[in-house]
């Protein structure tokens, strides 16, 4: 995500005030949440169609994220290679500088909170996918998890004014991410050998039967 926010550093010449980047940063994770909400709204329709077709059981759906969940930690961890399906979509670069700061900053981060359909930086997106499906029969659920997972992607751009990029050059954010990619790749396997571990717990316990 800070590299898809790195325009914001150096998109305007105002951006070098703090109450810029502030004003910046509610409309971007607005914006998210909006797209967020949207994209869940987008999933929940098919899910819960797919619930009411063949009944609300998610025995075979927690199964399917266990596997997937265990596929993608093994890619992680370079353990095995694993196909990483996505739309390499980006948001248009037009919409950062065709409006205002902070209508680019909302239209651009709505593009983003999509998900699905632009680039996946992570593989944790896999099984999250799947349980998403699996409970399809409550389409308010789905869409409240969309937009909270994308709120919390998106909170990441909080990054700018504590570590002092509005301050830098664009390049700066990359160059960071960089120094920390070790620490996110670990997350990432914490992340995914969690959503393994719950899952095969409901699994071995009979509680999704």
């Amino acid at each position: 995500m800070l590299f898809s926010i790195s325009w914001m550093v150096t998109r305007d010449p105002q951006a070098d005030g703090e109450r810029m980047i502030s004003v910046l940063l509610g409309w971007f994770l607005a914006g998210g949440l909006v797209g967020g909400a949207l994209m869940g709204a987008v999933v929940a329709i098919p899910a819960w169609a797919l619930s009411r077709a063949f009944g609300a059981h998610i025995s075979a759906f927690v199964v399917a994220t266990a596997v997937v969940a265990v596929v993608y930690l093994g890619k992680a961890a370079n353990l095995w290679p694993a196909p990483k399906p996505q739309f390499r979509h980006q948001v248009p670069e037009a919409w950062r500088n065709l409006f205002i700061p902070s209508i680019a900053a909302f239209i651009y981060s709505a593009g983003l909170g999509a998900l699905f359909f632009t680039r996946l930086a992570s593989l944790a997106v896999y099984p999250f996918a799947i349980m998403l499906i699996g409970i399809g029969g409550n389409p308010i659920g789905v869409i409240a998890l969309l937009a909270a997972t994308w709120m919390v992607r998106g909170a990441t751009a909080i990054t700018i004014p504590v570590v002092g990029f509005h301050q830098t050059s664009a390049d700066a954010v990359p160059r960071w991410m960089g120094r920390h990619n070790g620490k996110v790749r670990n997350t990432e396997i914490l992340v995914l050998l969690c959503v393994a571990l719950i899952a095969a717990s409901q699994i071995l316990t009979y509680r999704i039967w």
